[in-house]
């Protein structure tokens, strides 16, 4: 959950994002002591941070001692991260937006917490189950679906 000021339970006023966060265990990128990540969100319409950019996303997540950082979102010029502090039940922080040239962009950071629901399960997050998806499917559906309605056509039907 995202606020725009500390988050309470119960008080939905100040939240300007909710959805689910994945943070695996496995290490990716060994050099890096990079761990696979993904989320879902859902942003309030009309926050102006960056936080929303992207609603279905892979990223990655570092922890050192207590702390966590991982991206919400990443273009070639703008961005979101998070930094929180991990705690018994999840983790509290905070995100902040940041921008280049004409993505520059100058908001407050949003108050971050997340509560542990149970071990890491990828299959939570769209992005990751669309990357799992077959990529031959399509385009083999295309064309059956083509030589079915050429058929049609051939045969007067």
């Amino acid at each position: 959950m995202a606020c725009t000021g500390p988050c309470a339970e119960g008080d939905s006023s100040l939240v300007v994002a909710r959805g689910t966060l994945v943070l695996d265990t496995t290490v990716t990128r060994p050099e890096t002591h990079q761990r696979f990540g993904c989320l879902d969100l859902e942003v309030r319409r009309g926050h102006p941070s960056f936080l929303g950019l992207a609603r279905h996303e892979l990223t990655s997540w570092t922890q050192r001692a207590d702390t966590i950082h991982f991206t919400t979102a990443r273009t070639a010029d703008a961005g979101h991260e998070v930094e929180a502090v991990v705690t018994d039940s999840g983790f509290v922080g905070h995100g902040h937006s940041w921008g280049a040239g004409v993505a520059e962009i100058h908001v407050p950071d949003e108050f971050v917490m997340g509560r542990r629901i149970g071990p890491p399960d990828r299959m939570l997050c769209k992005a990751y189950r669309e990357s799992r998806r077959p990529k031959w499917l399509g385009p083999v559906a295309f064309v059956l679906g083509s030589i079915g309605l050429s058929a049609l056509v051939l045969s007067g039907n």
